[in-house]
């Protein structure tokens, strides 16, 4: 979603004090860029990771509005787990969304 992070973690490349260009992408942008990509063949799925944006909680949230429209408007199959220590455990169960792959008819 972003690699402007709030922390600056020694050990990661997003860190707050890396000269590096930054770029961050709305719930949205981010749904219809992965949609596309899919389309052309360029991605098979998405792997959703972000730097921590503001705080972890508001970074969790933009997380899932993305996962949330994916889920909603196609059929990629996503399986969403939750990979990062700052990002608030059971989130994705509380927003309603099981960690399970969308089961696809062949």
């Amino acid at each position: 979603m972003t690699n402007c992070c709030a922390f600056d973690c020694s050990y990661c490349v997003n860190r707050k004090s890396n000269d590096i260009p930054r770029a961050t992408f709305t719930p949205r942008e981010l749904a219809e860029l992965t949609v596309e990509f899919y389309r052309r063949n360029y991605i098979e799925g998405l792997f959703l990771s972000s730097a921590v944006l503001g705080t972890p909680d508001y970074t969790t949230e933009r997380m899932l509005a993305a996962l949330r429209l994916l889920r909603a408007n196609t059929a990629l199959g996503l399986h969403p787990r939750q990979g990062h220590p700052r990002h608030k455990p059971g989130a994705f169960t509380a927003a309603g969304i099981s960690g399970r792959p969308a089961q696809r008819e062949y």
